[in-house]
């Protein structure tokens, strides 16, 4: 995580936790920012998700990694074209309070860090995952 470490997590939890809570203020403005710079890349209805709903404190449901062929051809009117086909990721998460459950499905995957096991655990709960702590969606390239 590029925005939400756990440094400043753990930062918190110290004598210090005023100086990380000033860094987590600059990158929740930053991420905020970077983000915004992202409305023009999906849907309006998954970016007001995306800015207004909350997953901190929810559980994770299950995640599902569909890595399809790197390509297959398709005709395109009369031509023959090579099309990349993504990687593709689905999750299943609920919200803090447990009272709705949000399916999030995400293609053209580059990337995906889920630190499970962790060798510092911030959130486990004994035998479980443990609780959705932070998420990020950021762009991997200009496009």
């Amino acid at each position: 995580m590029q925005y939400f470490t756990k440094e400043i997590w753990l930062g918190w939890q110290g004598e210090n936790w005023r100086t990380w809570d000033k860094l987590y203020e600059v990158n929740l403005k930053t991420y905020h920012e970077q983000l915004a710079s992202l409305s023009t890349r999906m849907h309006p209805k998954y970016f007001e998700f995306f800015t207004q709903e909350s997953l901190h404190d929810g559980e994770l449901v299950s995640i599902s990694i569909v890595n399809k062929p790197a390509f297959r051809s398709v005709i395109l009117g009369r031509r023959w074209i090579e099309q990349s086909d993504p990687t593709a990721v689905e999750i299943q998460v609920t919200n803090g309070d447990s009272t709705r459950l949000f399916t999030l499905k995400y293609q053209g995957v580059r990337t995906v860090r889920f630190d499970f096991p962790s060798d510092s655990f911030l959130f486990r709960v004994e035998g479980r995952i443990g609780t959705w702590g932070y998420d990020e969606l950021t762009a991997a390239d200009d496009r």
